[in-house]
C-alpha cells in the first residue's frame, strides 16, 4: 500500500513539473511573439516600389518601440535619384501586423529636354523638375524570430511642389497629359521590400 502511494505521488510530481514546463514554455513563446519588435530594433531591407519611399532601392528601418518605427531609404525612381524618410504605427506587437506610415520624398535632380514620342506621331520636349512627395501609405509587415522581414504598402502620393514638368514640345493630348499626371502628378504609390532585423 505505501508503495502505492508512494508510486501515485511521484506520478503527480512529475505531471505537476510537466505541466509547469509546457506552461512556461507556452509563456515564453507568448512573450517572445510580442517583444520580436523590442529585440530587434534595426532592419536592413530592400525594396521595389512605384512613386514609394525608396522606389528601387533599400531602406534602414529603427524600431523606436514595437509600435513606432522610422525609416530612411533611397534608391531609383522616375527621375533617377531619390530618397525619403518616414514614420510607421505598427497596429500589434505580433510578428504579423498591420501599420499606418506618413513620409517625404524628395527627387532632386532636374532634367532637360526630354524627348517622348507618342504613338499617334507627336513629339514632347519634356523639362523635368526635382519633385517632393507627402505619402500616406496602408501596409503589412512580418518580422520572423529569426529576422526575416517581408513588407507590403499601398497608398498616395501627393506632389508638394507645382509644375515639376514642363512641355516645351507640342501640346499634350489628354491621354498623355494624363500619362504624366499619374507619373510625375499625385497618384498611388505601392512597394514590396525584404529584408533582415537585427
Amino acid at each position: 500500500m505505501k508503495n502505492l502511494l508512494l508510486i501515485v505521488l511521484v506520478a503527480f510530481t512529475v505531471s505537476g513539473e510537466l505541466l509547469a514546463q509546457k506552461s512556461r514554455s507556452t509563456e515564453s513563446k507568448s512573450s517572445d511573439f510580442e517583444v520580436v519588435r523590442a529585440d530587434r530594433k534595426i532592419a536592413i531591407a530592400g525594396t521595389l516600389g512605384f512613386k514609394s519611399l525608396a522606389g528601387v532601392g533599400g531602406f534602414v528601418s529603427y524600431y523606436a518601440t514595437p509600435h513606432i518605427a522610422i525609416d530612411a531609404g533611397a534608391g531609383l525612381g522616375l527621375q533617377l535619384f531619390k530618397g525619403g524618410v518616414r514614420g510607421r504605427y505598427l497596429f500589434t506587437k505580433k510578428r504579423f501586423t498591420p501599420y499606418v506610415g506618413l513620409g517625404i520624398s524628395h527627387a532632386p535632380l532636374s532634367i532637360e529636354d526630354v524627348l517622348v514620342e507618342n504613338s499617334n506621331g507627336s513629339d514632347y520636349l519634356i523639362d523635368l523638375k526635382a519633385s517632393t512627395y507627402g505619402q500616406l501609405s496602408l501596409g503589412l509587415e512580418f518580422l520572423g524570430y529569426n529576422g526575416f522581414l517581408l513588407g507590403f504598402d499601398v497608398g498616395y502620393s501627393s506632389l508638394l511642389n507645382d509644375n515639376n514638368f514642363v512641355n516645351n514640345g507640342d501640346p499634350l493630348d489628354p491621354e498623355s497629359q494624363l500619362a504624366f499626371d499619374v507619373v510625375y502628378g499625385s497618384s498611388v504609390n505601392f512597394s514590396l521590400s525584404m529584408g533582415y532585423a537585427f
